[in-house]
């Protein structure tokens, strides 16, 4: 069992690319998908694109998905990394502190879901696919509605 799980995840004040803040507890009542990543990071390359997409298809359900650059101060090549990918969802550039608070980040890519309470819900470490991490946002952001409410069947 994963120690993380139904621990609140550490709270944390990073700035984004533009150089406003995002604080995690800013952000309660939100599920939270905090992936760690850097431009040098192969699978990070992959995943980028669905949660690219993840989050403009689930961000009106209650999701945010925020990156956290791991690369050493290289705010202008994270910049252009990112741009030449349209990805559009915040990246925060890292400090010391939140690395050691989720445990160290010595795997990349790593993926904490993060549940409306801020509780953390999973970890994943390198390359996850497109429809593990749909399956488990969806998990995480139904928790709002009853159990009785159909789901409707991928396709």
């Amino acid at each position: 069992a994963d120690e993380w799980v139904g621990r609140l995840a550490p709270n944390f004040a990073l700035p984004q690319l533009d150089g406003r803040v995002v604080k995690l507890s800013a952000l309660r009542g939100k599920v939270v998908l905090l992936n760690f990543w850097a431009t040098w990071c192969a699978p990070c390359r992959l995943e980028m694109p669905w949660l690219a997409d993840l989050s403009r298809h689930y961000r009106g359900r209650g999701l945010e998905v925020i990156g956290v650059a791991m690369d050493d101060d290289d705010r202008e090549g994270i910049a252009r990394f990112v741009r030449d990918r349209h990805i559009d969802y915040p990246i925060l550039l890292k400090d010391g502190a939140v690395a050691s608070a989720y445990g160290g980040v010595r795997f990349l890519p790593q993926t904490f879901l993060i549940g409306r309470n801020r509780k953390a819900l999973s970890r994943a470490y390198g390359l996850s696919t497109r429809d593990a991490f749909e399956a488990s946002i969806k998990r995480a952001i139904g928790g709002l509605r009853s159990a009785r409410t159909k789901v409707n069947p991928p396709g």
